[in-house]
């Protein structure tokens, strides 16, 4: 099964940009770009297999679908201290 990048930010085939965080060995949580920046509730999560679900409903995507676009997102802030969205390459 394919890895990603634990902060990565991929793509997927039909549009979305995702922030990917791994919260076990194998198993992802993927965020739009504002939801991660304002510590908000992911969109899709895979199972150990691989398979994407959006909501808990099951979709046809799969881990290996997503494309890297090579950036990486910064930390979630502790602190609460982002105030605005990222609005250039960060």
């Amino acid at each position: 099964m394919q890895e990603l990048r634990d902060l990565g930010i991929y793509n997927l085939p039909e549009g979305g940009e995702f922030v990917v965080h791994e919260v076990l060995s194998g198993v992802y949580v993927l965020y739009t770009p504002a939801a991660w920046e304002f510590s908000g509730l992911h969109a899709y999560e895979s199972d150990g297999k691989g398979n994407m679900h959006l909501h808990g409903r099951s979709t046809r995507w799969n881990i290996k679908d997503l494309t890297d676009t090579r950036r990486t997102a910064h930390s979630r802030s502790k602190s609460s201290a982002a105030q605005k969205p990222c609005l250039e390459e960060c």
